[in-house]
């Protein structure tokens, strides 16, 4: 069986309660620094004065509109990083984020729930039939994977170096692939990278929803990769996905790629069937709750049903 899984916020927060789009300017982070506590302050005031402008706006449109106008240093991917990664940090004098190999995730609560939820997708599956589709830009699916567990959709690509005990290159080399649709904290232009450092440096290539019409050319790859998995999958798990009109262009993806006789199962806290049966009809659907204490054997018993 193939399974295509979409992992949206709400993924995150069941497993790491890190915030949905709605609450990522809550500014609840602790600067390490005066820099830093100038920075916070600086973007705090520039939310308000938008929010005050745009009393219904979406959080991503805030980003969309930041990114433009930041120069070289873009505030709002270093905050997004800073709230984001901050519970996968480590403060040794200074702030770095956990690389994807490290010991630290192994000992992670939310990362070892996130592994169970992939672990349970892989079994089902019988093995490297599973392919991951996200929209987050964090990185518990890498963290819950390892670089000998998954790929970004090139299988031995090189993401960087170990930072000791001396520099060595760092390669993905599993069977899992991952298509990040609107990037991540840990890549930039150029490059990805085992950890968040050109998050830190607010470098990071992150591409809200609001901004797209098309598949953006930096991550036109990824969205290659997610359509390859779309399109051959038996059944599609949408977790934490609420199929928002803003996502315009991921809606419309999703609705012109998916398999026709896919089936879907929806994993979320609110049941949103009814939204998505007008966006991909003619799909069989199920719903599970995730605050459900089970939630792992119920997934399970849907998708071999």
């Amino acid at each position: 069986m193939k399974i295509a899984a979409l992992l949206g916020a709400g993924f995150s927060r069941w497993s790491s309660d890190l915030p949905l789009v709605g609450e990522l300017f809550d500014f609840n982070i602790e600067p390490d620094t005066d820099v830093e506590k100038r920075r916070v302050s600086r973007l705090k005031k520039k939310y308000d004065a938008w929010r005050i402008k745009h009393p219904t706006g979406n959080n991503e449109a805030f980003i969309a509109s930041s990114q433009r106008d930041d120069g070289k240093f873009c505030l709002v991917n270093w905050y997004v990083t800073r709230r984001l990664a901050d519970p996968f940090v480590i403060n040794h004098g200074r702030r770095y984020t956990w690389y994807i190999n490290s010991y630290h995730p192994r000992q992670h609560e939310g990362v070892n729930k996130a592994r169970s939820l992939i672990d349970t997708l892989l079994a089902i599956s019988e093995l490297e039939k599973l392919g991951i589709i996200t929209t987050n830009y964090d990185l518990l699916a890498e963290y819950a994977l390892g670089t000998r567990a998954f790929n970004y959709g090139k299988v031995g690509e090189q993401i960087g170096f170990t930072p000791y005990p001396y520099p060595k290159p760092i390669f993905v080399t599993g069977n899992v692939p991952i298509a990040k649709l609107h990037g991540s904290i840990s890549w930039d232009q150029e490059r990805k990278y085992p950890d968040s450092r050109c998050g830190l440096t607010g470098k990071c290539l992150i591409v809200p929803p609001v901004s797209e019409k098309t598949a953006p050319k930096s991550l036109k790859f990824q969205w290659k990769l997610a359509k390859e998995m779309l399109s051959s999958c038996d059944k599609l798990i949408v977790f934490g996905f609420a199929f928002n009109e803003y996502d315009t262009a991921i809606r419309k993806f999703i609705a012109k790629s998916l398999h026709k006789a896919a089936e879907i199962l929806i994993v979320d806290v609110v049941d949103h069937r009814k939204r998505v049966a007008l966006l991909l009809k003619n799909h069989e659907m199920k719903f599970i709750d995730a605050t459900s204490v089970d939630v792992l054997n119920k997934i399970s018993a849907a998708l071999n049903s």
